[in-house]
């Protein structure tokens, strides 16, 4: 389970630094920015999936369909 905090994602060999927010409801997200996605070629809408690594990393994937 993810807490409030910042967390390094990795996609391919590249390690972004993200925070985790919270939203009115309690919920838990990252913002990705912009470029982040660009680099990843996601778009709006791209669904991701996570593993959570033992240094406390998190890796995205791409769900492919």
């Amino acid at each position: 389970m993810l807490h409030k905090a910042d967390i390094q994602v990795k996609y391919e060999m590249k390690r972004f630094t993200l925070r985790i927010e919270e939203d009115d409801y309690g919920e838990n997200y990252i913002h990705i920015p912009d470029d982040v996605m660009r680099e990843c070629g996601w778009d709006i809408g791209t669904m991701l999936e996570y593993e959570e690594e033992t240094d406390g990393s998190v890796i995205l994937h791409k769900v492919e369909e």
